[in-house]
């Protein structure tokens, strides 16, 4: 189902979080065995184990394993990674192997680390690609984030790693904000509370003064892990989970497809960050309750008022750019979206054709990864309601018509399930929906966040949480 993506498109995240804990292992060369939990709002999800201990050849072995499986209606969605780096006496990483999989295939990355560079080969849907990815001057593989730990409230730092879904050099920034006590194994605690990450993406981590992490936190997105055994960490993996794709709702609307009205009541929500407002939805937020009131009334946009392309206008700008994932400024990009377009210079129209062109060479399927980019879209023509989204927004932005991407909820095949779909400005911002047939975009589409593709994880805040009540139809 199209609707499951944004549940998918969560679990990367899990490895951001796995991969920023990486440099946070140790504060000194020691034996660890630690086991946490992976929670995704109230569902246990998965787990991750980590491994370091003296290796055969006078060096180290860092040892990953993280395993998660989230259900999205009669599907599972499993995801596997592990890490395996060896490292020298001095705690410098000198060989890799990172591999990721799930049910949209296994991805291989190998790395090896040299004074200056680090040398990778990555398979990937069985074919390989090399890189060389250089070492800036100054730049310390072998310094741990973790040696912040005795540090004063407010001091920072830097650390470097490689990258391996990106095959690049990641930089964070690392901040220490607080000491606080906690209780852990059932005893009073003092910890150290670290924050590092970029961009939307940031994680609070809870440290004891060995060093070891307690607890992680990926802000704004619902995810969490938590130390505990190995049974624990192990135990009711994938049974009985939430269905994190699906929300209740007390009664059934017929016809979605053609809805032109509709109110309604979400329960669920914590704050009114994942609220929106706009020209054709209303929504008030209730604190004490939790919930939001909604009343969209979906119109079809007349042509007549339309721009014309090109469009140019200073506050559209980010709207037209290049972004991770939305490469609209590539050649095959680029060129497919002139023979989409043609001599249109109706921005409405020409959005319409690059919609119905998207929906009608992409094929939809529940098995798509959950990483690729539009180019890659475009090169398989496959994909899921995030996909379709993603490739159409490139193509949108390289006709020179700005485009955002939007997400919430859709009822669909007899509940409402989570969406990803797209907004263009053609004189207004006008939504169009590319894995469905039609330009009308029915009134339960509900918006919860509009932006980049870094901003979907924050639907993992009301994964498995919202219920859904309808007022009037």
């Amino acid at each position: 189902m199209p609707a499951e993506v944004p549940v998918r498109r969560l679990l990367p995240a899990i490895i951001v979080l796995v991969t920023l804990c990486r440099a946070s292992v140790w504060s000194a060369p020691r034996d660890l065995d630690r086991w946490m939990g992976i929670s995704l709002g109230p569902a246990k999800i998965g787990y991750l184990h980590v491994s370091f201990a003296k290796d055969k050849l006078e060096g180290y072995k860092l040892c990953e394993v993280m395993v998660s499986n989230v259900r999205a209606g009669e599907k599972s969605i499993p995801r596997n990674y592990s890490a395996t780096i060896y490292l020298d006496a001095n705690i410098k990483p000198l060989y890799g192997v990172f591999e990721t999989n799930d049910d949209g295939g296994a991805v291989r990355t190998q790395a090896r680390f040299l004074p200056d560079r680090i040398e990778c080969k990555r398979t990937t849907h069985g074919q390989t690609v090399t890189k060389t990815v250089k070492i800036a001057p100054g730049t310390d593989l072998a310094r741990r984030s973790a040696y912040l730990i005795g540090l004063p409230i407010g001091q920072s730092a830097t650390f470097s790693w490689l990258e391996p879904t990106l095959l690049a050099i990641a930089s964070e920034q690392v901040n220490v904000i607080e000491r606080k006590e906690v209780e852990f194994e059932g005893e009073k605690r003092s910890v150290t509370v670290v924050e590092q990450g970029h961009g939307k993406t940031r994680m609070i981590d809870w440290r004891l003064d060995s060093g070891e992490v307690i607890r992680s936190e990926i802000t704004g997105v619902g995810i969490v892990m938590t130390a505990m055994s190995r049974q624990d960490a192990l135990a009711s993996l994938g049974e009985g989970a939430i269905d994190l794709g699906r929300i209740q709702c007390d009664r059934p609307i017929f016809n979605p497809r053609s809805k032109r009205d509709l109110s309604l009541r979400l329960t669920g929500v914590p704050d009114s960050k994942l609220v929106i407002s706009d020209s054709r939805q209303s929504a008030k937020f209730d604190a004490g309750n939790a919930s939001v009131t909604y009343h969209i009334r979906a119109a079809r946009f007349d042509p007549a008022r339309s721009a014309k392309l090109p469009i140019r206008r200073t506050e559209l700008d980010a709207y037209l750019e290049p972004t991770e994932g939305i490469q609209s400024g590539d050649n095959t990009i680029m060129n497919q979206a002139r023979e989409i377009v043609g001599a249109e210079k109706s921005a409405y129209q020409a959005a319409c054709k690059l919609r119905a062109w998207v929906h009608a060479n992409v094929k939809q399927s529940d098995v798509a990864t959950t990483d690729l980019s539009a180019v890659d879209v475009l090169k398989r023509r496959t994909g899921c309601c995030r996909h379709n989204a993603v490739l159409y927004a490139a193509l949108a932005r390289a006709a020179g018509i700005p485009t955002r991407l939007s997400a919430g909820l859709i009822y669909d095949s007899g509940a409402f399930r989570y969406h990803v779909w797209n907004e263009s400005w053609v004189g207004e911002w006008v939504p169009l929906d590319p894995t469905y047939h039609g330009e009308f975009v029915d009134a339960t589409h509900i918006k919860l966040v509009q932006g980049a593709l870094e901003d979907l994880p924050a639907l993992g805040r009301v994964a498995g949480r919202l219920r859904a009540e309808i007022i009037s139809l």
